[in-house]
């Protein structure tokens, strides 16, 4: 599977919460969920490079072929 874009901060951090609301449940105990802010913090900030990473093989110059060549 290709990725072809990455989710927003605000995605990240909805499904952060959401699995540790689900995980507090099944252990049934209060789960301290500061440290997903600074995750969601980490990933906004990095999010930029690997968007960049991942639309870079997309934005490359290919040389292009002499006219009457067909494309192989």
């Amino acid at each position: 599977m290709k990725i072809s874009r990455i989710p927003e901060p605000a995605l990240i951090r909805s499904a952060l919460v959401a699995v540790t609301g689900i995980v507090a449940l099944i252990v049934g105990h209060n789960i301290d969920v500061s440290w997903i802010e600074t995750v969601t913090n980490v990933y906004a900030a990095l999010s930029p490079l690997i968007a960049g990473l991942l639309i870079r093989p997309a934005v490359t110059p290919v040389a292009k072929l002499p006219a009457g060549r067909a494309d192989e």
